[in-house]
């Protein structure tokens, strides 16, 4: 294989993890638009998906790690990636969608999460190189419901399917 080949698939492949380790999206604003969650009180505001991924050799070193993180200054859920440090782990994620929520006011439901790790011993002809490889994703999915703040504002508490009267307590004191 020539030099200039082999720096193209390295350059590949770099970029192909510096993509990949760690996604945060959202929906359209009204793709949840007649949708109706079972047990939640208000209608869905959005849904949303973060995903982190790490890459690691032997399974214990890190080469390359998703960072989805918390950015207090713009209220939102950032990722990054950072070379040798180990950031996947359901605590990250969990946090990050938590204060996601908190932020917008919402409840969280609907919530998934999922993890898994890959093995890549079926990449080369032999598998031992692959084996020295592996990779960790970390995903959650969540629709974000607005609080019951809505829920408030109706003239008649009943007026809203599956709300209790305790549910508008912090709103009327």
């Amino acid at each position: 294989m020539s030099t200039r080949m082999s720096r193209v698939l390295v350059a590949a492949a770099v970029a192909a993890c510096a993509a990949g380790c760690a996604t945060i999206r959202y929906s359209e604003p009204d793709a949840l638009e007649g949708v109706t969650i079972k047990g939640a009180l208000g209608k869905p505001g959005e849904h949303v998906f973060i995903e982190t991924s790490g890459y690691y050799m032997f399974w214990i070193i890190p080469l390359l790690s998703g960072d989805v993180r918390w950015n207090e200054e713009t209220k939102d859920v950032e990722g990054g990636f950072l070379p040798f440090r180990n950031f996947v782990s359901l605590a990250k994620v969990q946090n990050a969608l938590t204060k996601l929520a908190e932020s917008r006011d919402c409840d969280l439901a609907e919530v998934y999460f999922y993890d898994a790790d890959t093995s890549y011993a079926g990449v080369s002809y032999v598998g031992a190189i692959g084996s020295c490889f592996g990779s960790s994703r970390m995903c959650a999915s969540a629709v974000l419901v607005p609080r019951a703040a809505e829920i408030c504002e109706a003239s008649d508490i009943e007026e809203v399917e599956g709300a209790k009267e305790e549910d508008c307590d912090e709103c009327h004191e």
